[in-house]
């Protein structure tokens, strides 16, 4: 949780909205101790441990690079994100790194996080050393999902072969979906780890592993709208404990396992 807009500089300066403190100018900033106490009990909180995200989503960098049709990164991370599914974007050069990434049980496996799926925002041109990691992922019985189309064809490969993007077309675990029905999709399969019901597009959950601890961290992105919802944690077989970070207090939360 990073504060933005401290300046050395006289206020105003212009080059420096919001300007926290604006010595002390700025009638808000008597309350900036509370702000900074919620920061530290949540960096606390969410520090030593593994983030634990549903789906990897490969960074979209070479699909820019190569001239052709792309989509960025980010349009598959906010529909995933307003469906409460984290992931994490990885790219190529790390993919690619067999001492860096691999394959175990079903799931693509780099550093400490597992993750139960690939994801690759669309794109026209892929290299063919991705495309030949991603049928090694495929063949690992790990899901790897095209988004919108296929890629047209790979960088790199042979003038008259390029086999690895006919062998992923051919593939039981490779195939292509819209993003808009690709949450959908995550839940059928079962690697999710968060259902909220009803839906809540504004809120974001952040899972957590430390010390033998598993961390929710919840956060409503709208401004005006509260969430009231039931969340099912997948996976979870004990009780849980609420905590208000901002008063530093217990919660207790209605639930049943």
């Amino acid at each position: 949780l990073i504060p933005h807009a401290f300046s050395p500089k006289e206020f105003p300066d212009p080059d420096c909205p919001p300007h926290f403190r604006a010595r002390g100018m700025n009638p808000q900033w008597r309350h900036f101790g509370a702000w900074s106490a919620y920061a530290d009990r949540v960096c606390r909180a969410l520090s030593g441990g593994t983030h634990v995200a549903s789906a990897a989503v490969l960074y979209h960098a070479e699909a820019e690079w190569s001239g052709g049709a792309y989509e960025p990164f980010e349009t598959v991370v906010r529909d995933l994100a307003l469906a409460q599914i984290d992931c994490d974007v990885v790219s190529a050069d790390t993919l690619l790194d067999e001492t860096a990434a691999g394959f175990e049980g079903r799931r693509l496996a780099i550093g400490s996080e597992r993750f139960g799926l690939i994801v690759v925002p669309y794109a026209e041109m892929l290299p063919a050393a991705v495309l030949r990691r991603l049928l090694e992922a495929a063949r690992s019985d790990v899901p790897v999902v095209f988004c919108r189309d296929w890629p047209r064809a790979s960088l790199g490969a042979e003038a008259e072969r390029d086999p690895w993007l006919a062998a992923l077309r051919r593939h039981r675990r490779a195939r292509v979906l819209p993003v808009a029905a690709l949450a959908a999709a995550i839940r059928r399969w079962g690697v999710h780890d968060v259902d909220a019901s009803p839906a809540q597009p504004h809120l974001r959950v952040y899972h957590y592993r430390t010390g033998g601890c598993d961390t929710w961290f919840l956060v409503n992105e709208s401004l005006r709208e509260p969430v009231d919802a039931t969340l099912t944690l997948r996976g979870c077989t004990v009780r849980v404990t609420g905590h208000d970070a901002l008063d530093d207090r217990t919660v207790v939360l209605p639930q049943r396992a």
